[in-house]
């Protein structure tokens, strides 16, 4: 009989009783509020991400689940923390991407009040005769819309 430990990775990382020694090995994670080093399954995901998809991979399922330290980011990050941070990365981005496509949309309305509001018109007549004359682009903003609307109204009701 041999007195040497079993090299699965369940007695390897059961036997391991701090953060630091448990992720020492690649196929353990460290579950903190339990304090136990718990082998981590095969998965398609990155190791912190196990609990996405197990949700016993912790003796404490429920109060520890997400709380999984694993080897690539060390005690200090946990599940939760790499989520909230990248959770905080990304709406960063959007709302940066949002303002900058608020001013860009903004700038061009800026652009086309400020437009010239006049040109030249050329016609042609069915005879062949040209003419022209210029134009001018009348200024309306939604006020008056909205004003001119109510007088059409009342005019008609009063006459």
């Amino acid at each position: 009989m041999s007195t040497s430990p079993p090299s699965d990775p369940f007695h390897t990382c059961w036997a391991l009783q701090s953060c630091t020694s448990c992720l020492a090995h690649a196929a353990c994670g460290w579950c903190p509020y339990s304090s136990t080093c718990v082998p981590l399954p095969s998965s398609s995901l990155p190791p912190l991400l196990l609990p996405l998809s197990k949700a016993h991979i912790c003796p404490l399922p429920w109060q520890e689940r997400y709380e999984l330290r694993t080897a690539p980011l060390g005690c200090g990050c946990s599940t939760t923390s790499l989520l909230v941070g990248l959770g905080a990365v990304g709406g960063t981005l959007v709302a940066l991407l949002v303002g900058w496509l608020l001013v860009w949309v903004l700038g061009w309305i800026y652009a086309a009040e400020r437009a010239e509001r006049g040109g030249w018109v050329l016609h042609e007549g069915p005879r062949g005769e040209r003419w022209g004359h210029t134009w001018t682009r009348p200024r309306r903003t939604w006020w008056t819309g909205w004003r001119r609307r109510e007088d059409g109204e009342s005019a008609a009701l009063l006459a």
